[in-house]
């Protein structure tokens, strides 16, 4: 208990501490100094932050996301302007999209390294997966990738490329039988990346993108689920 609180004094401190040193820092070192961090984390250190917990990675993505939140003083828009008319249409095309890219990959003779039976994996899928991932890049990473160059496309191109290769890095940590798979969703992830961004962009919700993020991976989930009735 008392390491718990020494760990939210500490994070507290830092907060703080990094709140003061934006008046005397250009934003623009802060915020490369922030995704640095991130990208060591994240990839550089991850075997090795592993090993204190399988779920590290999760639990430093949730307090990066406060972090930023706090840091910048950014609301987490989650209005938006889209029609109640496009809003299915939206949904349908990521739904049928997921569906499609598990479809291929089953025919493709790709195996997909994902046990559909577990309740765990199905919470990751379609609840935690699009939630965390879409607050990470297309609010949190976005926002802080966007001060380092003010350019209308930069942070749509940084995020994208970050996104994939963030699922492009198990390549290097999984068995070889694996490693087909591992690419092929690298590639499906940037085009996913992509037109998440690109809706970021124009309706600039978060719920939006989490809600299409949603819909693709049930899609992908669904193949499983209609194979397991074909079965039956």
């Amino acid at each position: 208990k008392r390491k718990k609180w020494r760990i939210i004094k500490d994070f507290r401190q830092t907060f703080f501490a990094f709140k003061k040193l934006r008046r005397m820092v250009p934003m623009k070192v802060i915020a490369m100094f922030l995704i640095l961090l991130y990208v060591c984390v994240q990839f550089v250190l991850s075997q090795k932050l592993s090993m204190i917990s399988v779920y590290y990675s999760y639990y430093f993505d949730c307090v990066f996301v406060v972090f930023i939140w706090g840091l910048f003083s950014r609301k987490i828009k989650l209005k938006t302007n889209i029609t109640i008319t496009q809003l299915p249409l939206k949904i349908v095309l990521f739904l049928l999209s997921g569906f499609v890219v598990h479809f291929l990959a089953i025919k493709l003779h790709f195996l997909v390294p994902f046990d559909f039976t577990s309740k765990s994996t199905i919470l990751f899928l379609l609840v935690i997966g699009p939630i965390l991932e879409e607050l990470v890049f297309r609010y949190a990473l976005w926002d802080v990738s966007s001060k380092i160059f003010d350019h209308r496309y930069f942070a749509l191109s940084f995020t994208t490329i970050l996104f994939s290769f963030s699922h492009l890095y198990a390549y290097w940590s999984v068995p070889n039988e694996l490693h087909s798979f591992v690419i092929y969703q690298a590639i499906y992830v940037l085009f996913l990346g992509l037109a998440l961004g690109l809706l970021r962009k124009k309706y600039s919700s978060i719920l939006l993108t989490i809600i299409f993020h949603g819909a693709f991976n049930l899609g992908f989930y669904l193949v499983f689920f209609s194979n397991t009735i074909m079965r039956i």
